[in-house]
């Protein structure tokens, strides 16, 4: 295991990697004039650099056996180098065979948090968390830098499974959980529910979580991520993946929703053909335009297992690339479906406009609307979409009767 500290030690001082101070002094004025609950009770000052510490795990196939490796990085969210992967330095990395419960990774995240604590300070340790005497720790008068700059964590970064992996929250944002969010006490269903569902945004906004009722209300009793000890911890400091938000979340449910849409519509043939014969036609419409459009995409055929699930819900399963492609797609046949004035579901023009990228941010536009008016960091409102409205025949529309402000 690397130490945060050595390897900025090394970047800093060997390599020349350099944030300039204006940036820095500009995040920290920015996030504190907006009023972001985790910089204002920050004790940085305006000169920390921002920290960011990341962790996932992915499936390592080799010639002898398959498993899943976890790895743990950090970056500086200010330094931008031409190639993103170049941004992220690994410091840990271990088989998800060999963890023990919580135990093992914790016992990383408690030297990790050591390490960035040193350089919240930006001295160098005299010894290590065993007491073990560092060496070099006299080097540059004993700061980390020579410049004697200072860094601070202001991004804890993951997908939902490994936030909730690291800090065990006692709420789930899976289908069945009363409890969806770790930063506020928006709820999808059960006693006290009427006054904070998680798709009601005026609802849930009062209940979002001070950092000690976020200890309190959402975090296990025993054995607690080590990471809340870090200089400065927030629950505002957990940044969730977008692309697990939206290719992997709301353009399931959208892509799905209208594809089916556009299948009852009659667009890729008559309502009498079998659901498959019009998803095969979908499907060659598909590879047309992306030949068009001079797009590469891996995506397989559509079939009917690939859209409707056994449990009644519209999804279309793909990767996450692809379904930014098909989003396109969908969205260009929609503009055209209601272009010929022919559509007969009054909601195909809502559709097509949630659909369209929204060009000053490059999102689609339902994705945007969302964004904007949601203030709360309360992921279930786009990761739950689909169940905004009663299970039924049309209950893959839902993603189009969320409340707009």
């Amino acid at each position: 295991m690397l130490d945060v500290h050595t390897v900025i030690d090394y970047l800093w001082n060997e390599i020349g990697l350099y944030v300039e101070p204006s940036a820095v002094q500009e995040f920290w004025e920015h996030s504190r004039r907006h009023n972001q609950p985790w910089a204002l009770e920050h004790p940085a000052s305006d000169s920390h650099v921002p920290l960011g510490l990341y962790g996932d795990s992915a499936k390592i196939t080799t010639a002898f056996n398959s498993d899943k490796v976890v790895g743990l990085f950090f970056n500086l969210p200010l330094w931008r180098p031409r190639s993103i992967r170049a941004s992220r330095f690994l410091i840990f990395a271990i088989e998800e065979s060999k963890l023990w419960g919580p135990h093992t990774l914790n016992v990383a995240f408690q030297h990790i948090t050591w390490s960035v604590n040193c350089l919240f300070d930006g001295r160098r340790p005299a010894t290590d968390p065993l007491g073990r005497t560092m060496p070099s720790s006299d080097k540059y008068s004993g700061w980390v830098c020579k410049d004697q700059t200072k860094f601070a964590v202001t991004e804890l970064r993951g997908d939902q499974l490994w936030q909730k992996q690291c800090f065990r929250f006692t709420a789930s944002w899976v289908w069945t959980s009363a409890r969806v969010c770790h930063a506020c006490d928006a709820r999808a269903h059960g006693p006290g529910s009427h006054d904070r569902l998680y798709y009601d945004f005026d609802g849930w906004v009062p209940h979002e979580f001070s950092q000690e009722q976020f200890l309190a209300q959402r975090m296990p009793t025993r054995f607690l991520c080590p990471y809340m000890s870090i200089k400065g911890f927030h629950p505002g400091l957990l940044k969730f993946c977008t692309m697990h938000f939206l290719n992997l979340g709301l353009l399931y449910v959208a892509n799905g929703a209208s594809l089916i849409m556009l299948c009852e519509e009659g667009v890729f043939g008559d309502n009498s053909l079998p659901i498959k014969a019009r998803l095969d036609a979908a499907y060659r419409d598909f590879r047309r335009w992306c030949r068009q459009q001079k797009i590469s995409c891996s995506q397989p055929p559509f079939t009917p297992g690939l859209v409707l699930k056994k449990n009644g819900d519209v999804l279309l399963t793909a990767k996450a690339y692809n379904n930014r492609v098909i989003m396109e797609w969908l969205a260009c046949r929609l503009r055209m479906h209601m272009a010929e004035q022919m559509w007969r579901d009054e909601r195909v023009p809502v559709a097509a406009r949630a659909m369209t990228l929204d060009c000053t941010n490059n999102l689609p536009m339902a994705v945007t609307t969302l964004l904007l008016s949601t203030v709360c960091s309360c992921y279930s409102v786009i990761a739950r979409t689909q169940l905004s409205s009663p299970k039924g025949p049309n209950n893959y529309y839902s993603f189009l009767e969320l409340p707009h402000q």
